[in-house]
């Protein structure tokens, strides 16, 4: 963390005879270099910026604060960009050299593209900064967004939407059968295939969190590299556990097996064999997330710790 964020916004305000603007720049020297990508936390979300000397900042800003329809690229101050929050220096492994970062980042202002989603702040500083417009943030959302996509698909496709309630069963088993068939199997085997299907196409979402980023600094990247490994497994590991548990769970042969053990898991949420179908199905997709997570956290608390060039 740099000196900027331990201190705040609090040692640009103007000392002795010097004017605001000498004491940014003063005072910004010793912080950033030319081409630094800068960002301040925002509570839910981060602001991003290029810092091009003397203390000022490209960044995209409307004519209010949080005023997006005004919102164009224009160079501000340090108190302006920062806006009383604390700024960091966003870390790269590679990027293009600062004085060329320094002039595309001119050339950008009076751009007025702003989008909330497919070129915000972030995007602005990474194309300055790499040549490629990507947002961590937005990958982010989408990751968290794409959990209860896949819960819902996985009630619509195995109970039907309103069937749910209504004719849940038959329903249900007509689907597991349907999705068993696809792996030579029955109704159990489909229990497998459907959570296997919904817990990949929703995983296929939550790991553009942890895509690969070619520019991030090594620690990053494998830390990222964990986080996608270890979700895969962790699905698979589900996936086979709650095909396991039904199994476990279930009486007699077949889709009878099948049936009941469906139901005695759906009784845990208060529910029949329907809920307990959607509990099965949902349930490798919260350990593989949760498992990405964790070995995401792990490694980058593993790489904090290692020396510098180990």
């Amino acid at each position: 963390m740099n000196l900027y964020n331990q201190i705040g916004t609090s040692a640009l305000v103007p000392a002795g005879d010097l004017l605001p603007g000498q004491v940014n720049a003063i005072v910004a020297a010793s912080l950033y270099q030319l081409g630094d990508h800068l960002r301040s936390t925002r509570g839910v979300y981060t602001h991003h910026g290029i810092y091009v000397g003397e203390g000022q900042v490209v960044h995209y800003a409307g004519d209010r604060a949080k005023d997006a329809d005004s919102a164009r690229v224009r160079l501000g101050t340090l108190e302006e960009f920062a806006d009383g929050h604390p700024i960091e220096v966003v870390p790269y492994g590679t990027c293009l050299p600062s004085i060329e970062v320094v002039m595309r980042a001119h050339n950008l202002l009076g751009e007025a593209r702003y989008n909330l989603v497919l070129h915000n702040c972030e995007h602005l500083a990474t194309l300055a900064k790499v040549g490629v417009p990507f947002s961590t943030q937005v990958r982010e959302v989408l990751a968290i967004v794409g959990t209860p996509l896949a819960a819902k698909m996985a009630a619509t496709f195995l109970a039907g939407g309103a069937a749910l309630k209504f004719a849940g069963a038959a329903r249900t088993m007509t689907a597991l059968s349907a999705a068993g068939s696809l792996i030579g199997g029955g109704p159990l085997a489909g229990v497998a295939v459907t959570g296997a299907a919904v817990g990949a196409v929703s995983l296929t979402t939550l790991f553009l969190a942890y895509k690969d980023a070619p520019f991030a600094p090594a620690v990053e990247r494998q830390a990222r590299a964990e986080a996608r490994s270890t979700g895969w497994l962790t699905l698979l590991l589900g996936v086979l556990g709650t095909a396991a548990l039904v199994a476990f769970l279930g009486r007699g042969r077949g889709a009878a097996l099948v049936s009941s053990g469906l139901k005695s898991v759906g009784k845990v949420v208060g529910g029949g064999m329907a809920a307990g179908a959607v509990v099965c199905t949902g349930a490798p997709l919260v350990l593989a997330a949760v498992g990405a997570q964790t070995a995401y956290s792990r490694s980058k608390k593993k790489g904090a710790k290692e020396p510098a060039g180990t």
